[in-house]
């Protein structure tokens, strides 16, 4: 018979075990990576960077209903991981764009959000024209979000970032 006290702490650690793979895949690891800190551009980054890219072009493409919301919480998303395979913003932004694309999708027509997207693309922009001076007009577009309207009502300006930030992306992940 195993002892109660022993039962628990095991449920403990199963709970703390699951909660950090929880965190990782929120970070966009699948695992805790010792090398984490230095971000390999050539190999890791390619997918993520690949996918964010391909979408800012196709962006806008598809027009339906609930799609603008679906849209833009897809960007926010890819946006977060290529960002995040880049090593260019910091994982509380990353996961901030994250948790923020959820918020677009089960609740479209608020505001409550937009305030903390509009500071992420605002910081997301900073790292990048960081790395690549001709990101200078980035920010100025993440700038323009307004916060007092949903963002499913901005979808032209949330364009313009995207398809602006993927080329900037692109030219720092390089070839």
């Amino acid at each position: 018979m195993a002892e109660p006290g022993r039962f628990r702490w095991r449920r403990r650690g199963l709970a703390l075990a699951a909660a950090g793979l929880v965190v990782a895949l929120a970070c966009g690891r699948s695992a805790p990576d010792e090398t984490a800190d230095t971000p390999d551009t050539a190999g890791a980054a390619a997918a993520p960077v690949a996918d964010y890219v391909e979408f800012a072009r196709t962006v806008g493409e598809d027009a339906g209903a609930g799609s603008a919301e679906q849209s833009i919480a897809e960007g926010l998303r890819r946006l977060a991981g290529a960002l995040g395979a880049l090593g260019l913003v910091s994982s509380d932004v990353a996961i901030d764009l994250r948790i923020s694309a959820e918020h677009v999708v089960l609740n479209p027509s608020s505001t409550d959000n937009v305030e903390t997207i509009r500071a992420a693309l605002i910081s997301a922009a900073d790292a990048i024209a960081e790395r690549e001076g001709t990101a200078a007009n980035l920010r100025s577009i993440a700038e323009k979000i307004s916060t007092s309207e949903p963002l499913a009502m901005q979808q032209n300006t949330l364009t313009e970032y995207f398809q602006a930030s993927a080329t900037a992306v692109e030219q720092i992940a390089g070839p």
